[in-house]
């Protein structure tokens, strides 16, 4: 199916909005019916409001190796986003950039929000880290699926720690694709929170190559010499829709 935008939409986006708002049948079910465009009143006049960083937080281990983590929302209640990029940037004291990291989100729908997590390897430990988020402008759609909407078939279930003494944490977990696509290079972004709720540090690791429609998929996220915290958040970024 295909959506009427405001802007040029990619595959990846129309693909993952089409399945969840209309539902997707297999290519054996398909109708002439199915293949007709589905039309959606727009308001040309409206624009998105931007991707934002509503928290971050970082550590700094012995080798001047820069884990963060960063919570960033869609505050737009009926534009999707995709292709979002976040730079992580590391500045001294004097506030010279010492180091960039690029992350990025692969798709973020209406109301949503997720989390970016990286390392960066810096000449010496950065007094901050600051966060840029850009957006592609073919790379929004209007629609009214919600971040909550697309949750209720991509998500994760359960995160776990296992520490077995050694330097070594484990953040393990089931990854669940309950919709009708798959997706390629799924990943999981760990934050962990201090008592007060602040941000803490981050990780991240890939689910699989590949998450088939129908799939629990179990996941881990390793890291070394973990900081103290208090609690653990994991959201999965869902990876490239697959046609």
């Amino acid at each position: 199916m295909k959506l009427v935008t405001k802007t040029m939409v990619s595959i990846g986006c129309a693909a993952a909005i089409s399945c969840v708002a209309f539902g997707c049948s297999s290519p054996e079910n398909a109708t002439q019916e199915q293949n007709e465009p589905a039309i959606a009143s727009i308001d040309q006049k409206a624009a998105p409001s931007d991707i934002v960083v509503n928290e971050s937080g970082f550590t700094t281990d012995e080798h001047g190796i820069v884990y963060f983590a960063a919570i960033v929302s869609n505050p737009n209640s009926n534009w999707a986003a995709e292709r979002i990029e976040v730079t992580a940037i590391s500045k001294d004291e004097s506030g010279t950039i010492i180091g960039t990291q690029k992350q990025m989100v692969k798709l973020l729908f209406a109301n949503g929000k997720t989390a970016v997590c990286g390392t960066a390897k810096n000449a010496s430990a950065p007094a901050s880290v600051d966060f840029q988020v850009s957006v592609p402008a073919n790379a929004w759609t209007q629609t009214d699926v919600t971040q909550a909407d697309f949750e209720k078939d991509i998500h994760i279930n359960g995160i776990n720690e296992i520490n077995d003494g050694s330097i070594m944490t484990s953040f393990t977990g089931e990854a669940v694709n309950n919709s009708k696509i798959a997706y390629s290079v799924p990943a999981v972004n760990v934050v962990l929170r201090a008592e007060d709720g602040s941000i803490v540090t981050g990780y991240s690791g890939f689910v699989a190559t590949e998450m088939p429609s129908g799939s629990v998929m179990p996941f881990s996220v390793d890291a070394f010499n973990v900081p103290a915290h208090a609690s653990i958040e994991a959201y999965i970024d869902c990876g490239y829709p697959q046609q």
